[in-house]
């Protein structure tokens, strides 16, 4: 923390009073209230008066006033940073003298002669003392400063007894400044004149507080022309304060001074707009004639306006140039006012493009430094014209890369050269790349710098030794190939790596297969079935090498060099389909060469591996019979032997029911079935209908329901699909009624001849 406050009392101010010694003054009441709070706290340089400012290299008083009491106290002080809020000091003690009761005349005064403040000052930064004793306070603002504050309050030229506004070249004049003490204490300053910025003279003054003094400088203004800037800078331990006046210097006859710009500055083969201004310092000037000179050479157009120029007017060119060469010099600007000619200079540079650049073989850029004239440059740099050494590096190299110098871009060789600049250039430094490149082999070692895009043959074949080879797998190491013929595009140190491997020679039904297996490896490989139209060739065992079953094949291994010979079984493709589309069943697979197949009747339908069983369907009206098999398109047998891939299918004849209903006398009597082979023609009669008769009655057939297109009593059906039909038959009573009518017949005589006869006996028996 910055110590801002300097307290050289405090270790003894804090102390009881009787050991206050010679530090301090006890004085009663010294007529001065609190600023804050109870306890009168202030600073002063004799008691006359309070300062509220506090200069850096003054010693004040620090002054409490407190009341007496007969028992200690505690005391504290506190100086705190208004501005922060830090508290910069703190201290704190017992004392015997504090805060009784308010009784008339009971204060201590205590005045200690050494409080000040050192560096570092913050100027104008206010800190606020606070004094407790017992159970009151009181309070102090002050501010720090490097010294009392003064400002300029008046800069005036005279001439004699005369106030001058304007001032005459080569003229004596009386400058006359103004200062005023704004602080509380008496200070000394220190005056500078400035003319234009250049130091012209000084001195000291010194200012009461609260008032103002008047210092003089006798000024001549030799070499002075147009606008001039006086400044005047006020300062003690810091600048306090700076104030300017601008005064017109005038010539005796038309002269005309620069006021911008100051200096222009081209470049070769770019046109260049300048506006210049340039000021009369003297009487008029009538009917201004301007003519430009460059240096170096250039193009140069001016255009103005033709009227008279006064005093303090201005003369406004507007510049077209066009540097033609590169170099330092200046335009000269003549202006010819009727009988004499003012001439004005403005600094001329015009510069020249001088491009640098490295490139290698393939377009990039080299880490190379190239310097001119001793300092590095990269890229475009504008120059005036002039000679100069540019320097590029023989080689540059970063790690395995490196880039050798050939030549500059036109033709010259040494890699420092000189270049005369005039006009823009462009110079390109032209460098190979290459690249460290290291292979080694146990055979031989290829290294060394080679350019980017070379081809280097590297050694990496395999090495066979009997059963056993050295296969080469590859590099270690940075930047290697994969193998064969190495491009340089990058460094590369490499090792070649070689992996010992044994020969294991598979040989298959019609081929031979050749592995190469890392020592220490064990060999492992699966032979599966082959399929090839219908054929399959099954894996069975091996010899001369270790095999495993496994389902349908089986896996060879080895831990050395092996020939192995794959022992074989031929099979064959085996598709059994019931060959009935409304029962559309099938097995299908593969069988050994020599297996037997067979059809069979009975049981159920179901095609497997050992054959069909077929046994007939019946559904909806429609039965299947089976009627043998087929195989590969041929009727075969019921034993066939595999020996070739088979497809066989169940035979099947198809019959379709044909079922009669019987009615008598439109009363169902009974249903009659009959199956017709497919294709077949049924016939049917009443008579193989025909229903029993009753006692005395006989059947007639009425005819056919359902048999669309039928005539007669006999009908032939050649069903396709299941077919119902009616055969309507009634019973006929003729013989009945004959029988019942010669019956009655026979009663009625009966009755006839026993009621005569019974009539006859009657008048018998009444006689």
């Amino acid at each position: 923390m910055r110590l801002l406050i300097f307290l050289l009392f405090l270790s003894v101010f804090l102390l009881a009073l009787p050991q206050l010694g010679d530090t301090a003054t006890v004085v009663p009441d010294v007529g001065y209230g609190a600023e804050e709070g109870t306890i009168a706290v202030f600073l002063t340089p004799d008691l006359a008066a309070r300062r509220k400012e506090v200069y850096l290299g003054e010693k004040l008083w620090f002054v409490v006033q407190i009341r007496t009491a007969y028992s200690p106290c505690p005391f504290s002080v506190e100086i705190t940073d208004l501005e922060t809020g830090e508290v910069v000091l703190r201290k704190s003690a017992t004392l015997n003298v504090c805060g009784g009761q308010m009784l008339s005349g009971m204060y201590q005064t205590f005045i200690f002669h050494d409080f000040r403040i050192v560096e570092p000052v913050v100027e104008g930064r206010r800190f606020k003392i606070v004094v407790r004793a017992g159970n009151e306070w009181g309070a102090y603002t002050f501010t720090e400063r490097h010294n009392p504050p003064g400002r300029i309050t008046g800069i005036t030229f005279f001439e004699g007894a005369k106030v001058a506004t304007v001032l005459r070249r080569d003229g004596r004049y009386r400058l006359e400044v103004k200062v005023r003490n704004d602080g509380e204490l008496e200070a000394g300053y220190n005056l500078t004149l400035l003319v234009d910025g250049r130091r012209f003279a000084s001195q000291r003054i010194s200012v009461r507080p609260k008032l103002e003094s008047t210092a003089v400088f006798d000024v001549k203004l030799e070499g002075l022309r147009g606008r001039v800037n006086f400044t005047v800078v006020l300062s003690g331990v810091i600048v306090n304060d700076v104030q300017s006046a601008f005064y017109d210097v005038v010539s005796p006859y038309p002269d005309f001074s620069l006021v911008y710009p100051s200096s222009v500055e081209g470049k070769v083969g770019e046109p260049l707009k300048v506006g210049v201004r340039l000021r009369n310092e003297g009487p008029t000037c009538r009917q201004p004639a301007v003519s430009i000179k460059a240096e170096p050479a250039a193009d140069v157009e001016a255009s103005y306006g033709r009227s008279d120029v006064g005093y303090g007017g201005f003369l406004d060119l507007d510049l077209s140039i066009r540097p033609l060469s590169a170099g330092r010099g200046r335009l000269t600007i003549s202006v010819t006012c009727i009988n004499y000619t003012s001439t004005v200079y403005v600094n001329y540079t015009a510069l020249a493009k001088l491009s640098l650049s490295a490139v290698d073989q393939t377009g990039g850029s080299p880490p190379a430094r190239l310097f001119l004239d001793g300092k590095e440059v990269a890229g475009e740099v504008w120059l005036a014209g002039g000679s100069y050494v540019v320097d590029a590096p023989p080689e540059v190299r970063v790690g395995d890369a490196r880039w050798v110098f050939e030549k500059w871009s036109d033709g010259v060789t040494s890699s420092t050269r000189r270049i005369d600049l005039t006009g823009n250039l462009e110079v390109k430094a032209l460098y190979r790349l290459q690249y460290y490149v290291y292979f080694k082999t146990p055979w031989r070692t290829v290294e060394g710098w080679f350019d980017r895009g070379a081809e280097v043959e590297v050694p990496s074949a395999d090495v066979e030794q009997g059963d056993w080879r050295y296969r080469f797998k590859g590099w270690s190491g940075s930047g290697c190939p994969a193998s064969g013929r190495f491009t340089v595009l990058g460094p590369a140190r490499c090792e070649a790596v070689y992996v010992k491997e044994y020969r294991v020679v598979v040989k298959l039904f019609n081929n031979t297969e050749t592995y190469w297996v890392e020592e220490g490896a064990a060999f492992r490989r699966e032979v599966w079935a082959e399929s090839r139209g219908g054929v399959r060739l099954v894996p069975t065992g091996a010899e001369n090498c270790e095999w495993t079953p496994a389902q349908d094949r089986i896996v060879l291994s080895a831990s050395g060099p092996a020939q192995c010979v794959v022992s074989w079984r031929r099979e064959y493709s085996v598709r059994i389909e019931s060959g009935l589309g409304e029962r559309p069943l099938f097995w299908e697979g593969w069988l050994p060469e020599g297996s037997v197949i067979r059809y069979m009747e009975g049981g159920s339908l179901l095609p497997s591996k050992d054959g069909l069983a077929a046994a007939t369907v019946e559904e909806l009206g429609v039965r299947y019979k089976p009627a043998g098999w087929t195989c590969n398109g041929a009727e075969a047998p019921r034993e066939v032997v595999v020996n070739a891939p088979l497809r066989c299918a169940g035979l099947w004849r198809k019959e379709v029911q044909v079922a009669v209903e019987v009615y008598l006398d439109d009363s169902f009597k009974e249903r009659r079935e009959f199956w017709v082979a497919q294709g077949d023609i049924l016939k049917l009669s009443p008579s193989m209908l025909m229903p029993q008769a009753g006692l005395l009655t006989q059947v007639k057939f009425a005819g056919w329901e359902g048999a669309y297109g039928a005539s007669g009593d006999d009908i032939l059906l050649r069903p396709e699909t299941p077919t119902t039909l009616r055969a309507k038959f009634y019973t006929d009573h003729m013989s009945l009624y004959a029988v019942i009518g010669a019956v009655a017949v026979a009663v009625a005589l009966g009755i006839f001849f026993y009621i005569k006869r019974k009539g006859d006996h009657t008048r018998t028996w009444a006689k």
